[in-house]
């Protein structure tokens, strides 16, 4: 889907300032002659410990998805300080912010609801195609419905594609695929297509059209980093800012408290054991998942 949006215009840059070579003093340059030269291992060693003290920590704050907000901000809603927005909801009632301007709440009205929540995948999609988005559009619907259906626009016998709607993992999204295929005029199509937008973009902890896999993903499997702005696997997502993810988390705890209790030379093989069998234990489960 195009982006309805256009680019922020990046402000121009401020004009170079020249040195001031005629300020050189001679006591500068005998300050400069007599410093020594630190070599490349000091340099780089210095260049690590500034970019670590500079490095903006990223790591998420767990939210629980039932969790509620409400804001009073005084900026239209537009920063991502407002409490609303930052979690995927929509502005409600209880909320005391002015002018605002939540693109979530084209979401809640949809749905005809005074306050909504919305995946962190689906918020991420909406912000991206900007105030223009019009969800009541039947061209916007009909690329909605076919995308997270897995078919080609305006193929309204087709057949979904995807497992979720054939192997029993979500019973009531089986059943809408099937009534579907069922549906013969538009007045049959829109209910069903209102509870398929409400299974994909609506928050539950089921499952949900992930627009950055184009497949349905399970919450308790996969989520949104707001951070790296795409969906992972639980266990192993990552940010592109920090660096930091669950899994290399979970490794550094574990040699910590190992190297802790004992300093034998086999504490590292041990560890790496202990990880391998974890993460068979993880892949494991997802099989019997089917996944």
């Amino acid at each position: 889907m195009e982006h309805i949006d256009e680019p922020l215009s990046e402000s121009d840059a401020g004009p170079d300032i020249a040195p001031d070579l005629a300020s050189d003093s001679e006591s500068d340059h005998i300050a400069n002659e007599n410093t020594p030269e630190r070599n490349e291992d000091q340099i780089s060693e210095s260049d690590d410990e500034t970019v670590n003290k500079n490095r903006k920590v990223t790591e998420l704050k767990q939210h629980n998805i039932f969790a509620n907000f409400s804001c009073s901000c005084k900026n239209e809603c537009a920063s991502e300080r407002c409490k609303c927005s930052e979690n995927s909801f929509s502005c409600g009632p209880t909320c005391k912010c002015t002018s605002c301007v939540n693109l979530l709440n084209k979401f809640a009205l949809f749905f005809g609801e005074e306050k909504l929540r919305a995946t962190n995948c689906f918020a991420s999609w909406m912000k991206q195609q900007g105030p223009g988005l019009d969800l009541h559009s039947a061209y916007t619907q009909e690329e909605l419905r076919s995308l997270i259906m897995g078919v080609d626009e305006k193929k309204y016998y087709d057949e979904p594609e995807g497992s979720i709607f054939y192997d029993g993992s979500d019973e009531e999204i089986q059943r809408l695929g099937e009534r579907w295929l069922k549906a013969k005029t538009e007045a049959q199509r829109k209910p069903i297509r209102m509870a398929l937008f409400k299974k994909a973009f609506i928050e539950d902890g089921g499952y949900y059209f992930s627009f950055c896999s184009g497949a349905w993903e399970e919450f308790s499997q996969t989520r949104h980093c707001f951070v790296c702005d795409e969906c992972n696997d639980w266990r192993d997502w990552h940010c592109k800012d920090c660096g930091k993810c669950q899994w290399d988390l979970l490794k550094k705890l574990l040699f910590g408290l190992l190297n802790n209790v004992c300093r034998s030379d086999y504490v590292e093989s041990f560890l790496h054991g202990l990880l391998m069998v974890f993460g068979l234990c993880s892949l494991f489960e997802r099989k019997l998942r089917g996944q």
